[in-house]
């Protein structure tokens, strides 16, 4: 299935219209965060697939605007998680999210998206001030907290936060889990 054949899963999910979903996909096309279609056409257009499908929300989440679907998108997606280092041996030691065991936030969002079960308390938020995201999650009666990108930068008083909820990212997972397993 193709992605603009998805947009009204995502649409109805997220409460917007095909066409800013179809909008959105074109915005990063031009920006070469997601592969231009190969030819017009039936059957020629990006599919939807957890890749695809997590750029599309974190376009969505970055900003309002399509107009601003630029670099700042990018930086979101390609946040790796915060840790501090506590000394100089793990120079090269990069942090993984405690959920996903992902490096990066479009990694993590993939991961999450091809999900069975889904964790109790999944939040997933992203700081339009920041250009930063966290994803809050349940183990254990404990929520834990996977941060991604620099908390620690000077941002405006006023705070913008986009937030997506368990029950949406579970929605939009088994949709696309329930399209991958059609002949």
């Amino acid at each position: 299935m193709s992605l603009k054949a998805f947009a009204p899963v995502l649409a109805s999910t997220l409460g917007t219209t095909p066409a800013a979903i179809y909008e959105r996909q074109r915005a990063l096309v031009r920006q070469k965060l997601l592969p231009a279609p190969i030819g017009r056409g039936r059957g020629n257009g990006i599919p939807a697939t957890a890749e695809t499908v997590a750029m599309i929300l974190i376009a969505l989440m970055v900003t309002d605007n399509l107009s601003d679907t630029d670099s700042r998108v990018r930086r979101v997606a390609e946040a790796y998680v915060y840790g501090k280092r506590r000394s100089h041996q793990f120079k090269h030691h990069k942090s993984r999210c405690g959920l996903t065991g992902k490096r990066d936030f479009k990694s993590a969002l993939i991961a999450i998206l091809r999900m069975t079960e889904f964790p109790s308390g999944l939040i997933i938020n992203v700081s339009r001030n920041y250009f930063c995201s966290k994803i809050f999650y349940g183990r254990d009666d404990v929520v834990h907290v996977s941060e991604f990108g620099d908390w620690s930068g000077t941002a405006s008083n006023l705070v913008v936060e986009a937030s997506l909820k368990s029950g949406v990212l579970e929605t939009i997972g088994r949709a696309l889990q329930s399209e991958t397993k059609k002949p």
